[in-house]
Formats: structure tokens, C-alpha cells, sequence
């Protein structure tokens, strides 16, 4: 009895398909366009998706590198080595005109806090420039620190004479002897902090052939490197939460480093989205966070408007043609 009536329904809904145009054109129209071209909006969708995906991961792992690099680069002894390097290129070679070379000096020092930087230049036969408040503690202390004194053993003495400026003469000596043209950490936290020389034996007679320079901690502010660093590279799309100053990428304008801040601190992922944007945090130390940031990518509306267009007409000639 029940298969009787199915067999019924299945009877008049044929003839009602048969004898009716319209139902039988919006068949028609179900089977060979609306099927496809759910398909095909589901495929497009899935596509644009996967595009969206792929390239946030992209940035993300742009943000992650960048923020790696500004770490490294802001090492003081990495962030100081091409400084004194060049100057000291700059340098090499001068005559011995002490007003001018401290004009040059002065204009370097232009850079720094006064005070966390200390220079020293040497002649082609090691004597030291008497500027800049040189001694004869200084001299001693370059040419012990020169490579041609390596296997020489030091004396009290000399120990004694320029341990009248430098703390613990024998330890810093220790670390810095033969180690020409490198930045050198002293382990000191306050004063001679970092050490750098360099001598160029090929100079002879007045000219300028060596360079000595500290870095004295106590006058140094991350940020002061943080800036420098970030100017160099990309203030657009990098910048610093800092315990006394802030410093946020262009691409963040409006945006309030506490709320970034306290984001962070509640959710510590590598990278997420906030307000269109793309943010990476990373901690350089216990009182400064980095940040990295680029816009978030969005979906191609132009050519998905286009798409949408072009789906719309070719919708409008198959129904006409169909009908």
C-alpha cells in the first residue's frame, strides 16, 4: 500500500513537471547552474581562506625574525663595533692636528649621552694625542694591550701605574690583549664597560695609527639603542615598550602600549591580531618589550568584486538563454 503511494506521488510529480514550464526551467536552472555555482563560491571561499592563512603565517614569521634581529642587533657590543670601526676608518691616516681631530671627536660624541663614550688616539709610534684628557696611564695601557706584547709578562709596576685609572688592570687586559678591532665586554657594570682598539702598524711617524675607546655602562640607556637601531631599519613596522619610554611602529599610531602591554602579559603568544594588525612582542629584558607589527592581509575585494560581477552577467545571459 505504501509503495503504491509513493509510486503515485513520484507519477504526478513528473506530470506536474512535465506539464508545467516554469517548475520544469526552475529544475533546469537548480541542476545546471545553482549546484556548480554553490561549488563553485565554496571553492572560492576555501581558496581565499587558505591565501588569508598563508599569508598572516608569512608575516608572522617576518614579525618573529625581525624582532630576533633587532635583539641581536642591539647587543651593545654589536650595536658599538661599526660605530668605532668607522670612525676609526675615518681617522686612520690624519696628521697630528689636534684641534681637528677634536672637532671630529666632537661631532661623534654628538651621538651619546655625555659621558658613555671615552676615545683615545695614537700616533705611528704608539705615543698617545694629548687630548681628550690622554695620560700616560692610556699609552701604557695600548701598547700592553697590542698583540706584540702577548707572551711579554706584565710588572707590578706597570700593573700599578695604570691601575691608577682602570679597576682590576690585570683581569681587563686578560680579556682584551690581541683582540684588536673587536668590542669587548669587560664585566664591568658601571665604568669600563666595553673595550675597543685597533692599530694600524703600516702608519708610521705623527699620523694617526691606533684607536682606544670605552664605553662606560652607567651612562647607557637601552633605548638609547633601541632608537638607533629601529631608525636604521624600519620604525614603520617595529618599535618598544620601555620602562621610561615608548616607542611604538608607525603602523600601530593609536594604538596604547598598556593595553598591548597587559594583552601580552594575559595571552603570551608569539604573534596576534589585533584592530587589523598583525603584533609580535618579544622581551629584550626584564623592563623592555619589542614590538613588531604589520597589517593584517585582507581578502582581494577588487578582484572578488570583479569575480562576483562577471558570475552576476554570465548568471543573467544563462537565464535568459534557458527560459
Amino acid at each position: 500500500m505504501q509503495q503504491s503511494k509513493l509510486i503515485d506521488f513520484f507519477r504526478e510529480t513528473l506530470c506536474l513537471i512535465s506539464g508545467n514550464k516554469i517548475v520544469r526551467w526552475l529544475l533546469i536552472i537548480i541542476l545546471t547552474w545553482g549546484i556548480p555555482s554553490a561549488i563553485f563560491w565554496a571553492g572560492l571561499h576555501l581558496f581565499v581562506t587558505d591565501r588569508l592563512t598563508r599569508n598572516s603565517s608569512l608575516i608572522a614569521e617576518e614579525i618573529e625574525r625581525g624582532l630576533d634581529n633587532y635583539i641581536y642587533d642591539s647587543l651593545p657590543a654589536r650595536f658599538f663595533h661599526p660605530r668605532f670601526s668607522g670612525l676609526f676608518k675615518q681617522l686612520k691616516g690624519l696628521p697630528s692636528n689636534n684641534e681637528g681631530l677634536e672637532k671630529i671627536l666632537a661631532g661623534f660624541d654628538k651621538q651619546w649621552r655625555p659621558g658613555l663614550v671615552e676615545i683615545f688616539l695614537f700616533n705611528g709610534e704608539g705615543n698617545v694625542f694629548p687630548i681628550r684628557g690622554a695620560r700616560p696611564e692610556h699609552e701604557l695601557f695600548f701598547s700592553l694591550a697590542n698583540s706584540e706584547y702577548e707572551r711579554g709578562q706584565i710588572s707590578p709596576e706597570q700593573l700599578g701605574m695604570i691601575g691608577k685609572i682602570f679597576p682590576a688592570p690585570d683581569l681587563i687586559l686578560a680579556r682584551i690583549r690581541d683582540q684588536r678591532d673587536k668590542v669587548i665586554e669587560l664585566g664591568n657594570p658601571d665604568r669600563y664597560s666595553l673595550c675597543y682598539f685597533d692599530y694600524d702598524r703600516s702608519i708610521k711617524n705623527r699620523f694617526v695609527a691606533g684607536i682606544l675607546v670605552f664605553v662606560h655602562f652607567k651612562h647607557l640607556q637601552t633605548t638609547d639603542i633601541l632608537d638607533a637601531v629601529i631608525t636604521d631599519h624600519n620604525p614603520t613596522n617595529f618599535g618598544y615598550i620601555g620602562q621610561e619610554k615608548i616607542r611604538l611602529p608607525a603602523v600601530l599610531e593609536g594604538f596604547a602600549a598598556e593595553g598591548l602591554k597587559d594583552y601580552y602579559e594575559q595571552y603570551p603568544t608569539s604573534t596576534f591580531a589585533m584592530n587589523d594588525r598583525l603584533i609580535g612582542i618579544k622581551h629584550l629584558d626584564e623592563y623592555t618589550l619589542l614590538v613588531g607589527s604589520f597589517e593584517k592581509p585582507g581578502a582581494p575585494v577588487l578582484i572578488l568584486s570583479l569575480v562576483f560581477l562577471l558570475f552576476a552577467l554570465a548568471g543573467l545571459m544563462f537565464l535568459r538563454l534557458s527560459y
